[in-house]
């Protein structure tokens, strides 16, 4: 879902701008997208958070616990605090992960970017397992 929103997005940029690569967008049109794609995932995935969150607080003991899995939670929670339960903290959380999945989908773009454009050697490469092997012949 993650990964799915941020190709989406991106994908209808690259149309909508009619450019030939993704190198091409612009950086808010990555940023977007990268937001996009935060968002669409805490949306989606906020209520599992939360029975996952409530799970993580419960007991270690096993006699102690008040849930015996995750669908007993789920139950739980929407018994004692309703739907709503499952949504507390959505706001701030989206709040926070717009900007954060912006700023790491931008990143990731602009350093691959950079590493493409890195001039390629003609040298070649060492091989580093043929190497131990000369060296354990000469041992």
């Amino acid at each position: 879902l993650y990964f799915a929103t941020y190709e989406y997005v991106r994908q209808y940029f690259v149309e909508k701008d009619d450019v030939s690569h993704i190198s091409d967008l612009s950086p808010s049109r990555l940023l977007a997208a990268g937001g996009a794609a935060g968002f669409a995932y805490w949306s989606i995935l906020y209520p599992v958070e939360t029975v996952k969150s409530a799970m993580q607080g419960d007991a270690s003991d096993p006699a102690k616990r008040r849930y015996r899995n995750w669908i007993d939670c789920g139950r739980k929670v929407y018994q004692q605090n309703g739907y709503q339960a499952f949504w507390r903290g959505w706001l701030p959380c989206v709040i926070r992960s717009v900007p954060a999945n912006a700023a790491c989908f931008y990143a990731y773009e602009t350093t691959r970017q950079m590493l493409m454009d890195l001039p390629v050697s003609n040298k070649p490469q060492k091989n580093f397992t043929s190497e131990v092997q000369q060296q354990q012949h000469i041992l």
